[in-house]
């Protein structure tokens, strides 16, 4: 879950309380106003998730509220972040309307500052590939669907999320036009359709035949998949839990520059947490049973790597000789395992880069 979903969350039980008022923290509260200001202005929902972390990220800086931050502070914060940590212009873009907002819708709060703040802009010339260059890219795409995707995004100009939300209704073929719904800013518009691009849609539409959706995924539009021909025939008649570990996004970059270290990291840190703490007599004290797989994008071709992991419900006692059945509700306590997960991740990337030439 991430940061938006769980203020949205805290909102809804706010307005309907169910068993009394959650438990708020201050920073939370400030957040919470915030997300209705947005709300009301009618922000998107990635635009309300980037300025609820800006705030966040402002409020642990300092450690204490955004509220109690000064003018000087704020000086001090965004001198900080561009000159010693060397912030991107579309991070620093972010960060900046994100406190602005902030501090002059929610609080009140005209300053200066924040009026001359803005990210230095870097006039660099675009990579632009030639015809056969592009092809050649293309032909290295394995799978189908994210070929034909990337395919219909570079003939007829498409934003990433564009093509991922194509509907089968939203190709004209008798005017050659694509219509783009809910585009960038809620806005629609028709773009031209390519014949080659329409005859390539054509036949991936034959292999899968949805009625709604151009690019279906398992779980989208009734598409449920079979992930195999037959059931796993040794899989446990035990309770099982599906356990997930996720790269920060922070080290996302550091992935695609290095996925066999860092995914090779990523699997075995994961493994060993989870067996550390299951392997405790607190918790269960013996071998659980584990398949991880890995996956490094979203449905809608977001690069996020994260391991999910198919964990018994139990175990086999050290000796092997006997089944042990949890003792509570939950397999073991997530803060817990968060923290074992972060330090042998952190240990085996500092080995790593200890190691490298």
């Amino acid at each position: 879950m991430n940061e938006l979903q769980r203020l949205k969350e805290l909102q809804q039980l706010i307005a309907n309380p169910i068993e009394g008022l959650p438990q708020v923290s201050v920073l939370e509260q400030l957040q919470l106003r915030m997300l209705g200001d947005m709300q009301l202005r009618g922000l998107s929902e990635r635009t309300q998730e980037s300025y609820v972390r800006a705030i966040r990220k402002l409020s642990e800086h300092y450690g204490r509220g955004p509220d109690q931050i000064s003018e000087k502070d704020l000086r001090e914060y965004f001198l900080y972040r561009m000159n010693l940590q060397k912030w991107s212009r579309v991070t620093s873009t972010i960060a900046i309307c994100g406190i602005k907002f902030f501090y002059d819708h929610t609080i009140k709060r005209k300053w200066p500052t924040i009026g001359f703040v803005r990210a230095r802009h870097d006039k660099k010339l675009p990579v632009i590939l030639s015809r056969t260059e592009v092809w050649v890219s293309l032909s290295h795409v394995r799978l189908a669907v994210y070929r034909i995707c990337l395919q219909t995004i570079y003939s007829c100009g498409l934003r990433l999320q564009e093509a991922t939300r194509l509907r089968v209704a939203d190709i004209d073929s008798s005017r050659m036009m694509l219509h783009i719904r809910f585009s960038k800013g809620g806005k629609d518009r028709c773009v031209p359709l390519p014949g080659r691009t329409l005859l390539i849609l054509r036949e991936y539409w034959k292999s899968h035949r949805n009625k709604i959706w151009m690019f279906p995924a398992c779980g989208r539009g009734g598409i449920h998949r079979p992930n195999a021909d037959k059931p796993m025939p040794l899989l446990l008649k035990v309770p099982h839990f599906l356990v997930t570990f996720t790269l920060p996004a922070e080290l996302r970059a550091l992935a695609r520059s290095h996925q066999k270290t860092v995914y090779n990291i990523l699997m075995r840190a994961s493994a060993a947490a989870l067996l550390t703490l299951t392997q405790n007599p607190k918790f269960l004290g013996g071998m659980v049973g584990i398949i991880s797989v890995l996956q490094t994008w979203t449905r809608d071709l977001r690069y996020h790597p994260h391991v999910h992991m198919l964990v018994s419900g139990g175990c086999l006692s050290k000796d092997g000789q006997s089944w042990l059945s949890l003792r509570y509700p939950y397999l073991v306590p997530q803060k817990v395992l968060a923290r074992v997960f972060a330090g042998k991740f952190r240990h085996a990337l500092k080995k790593a880069s200890s190691c490298a030439p």
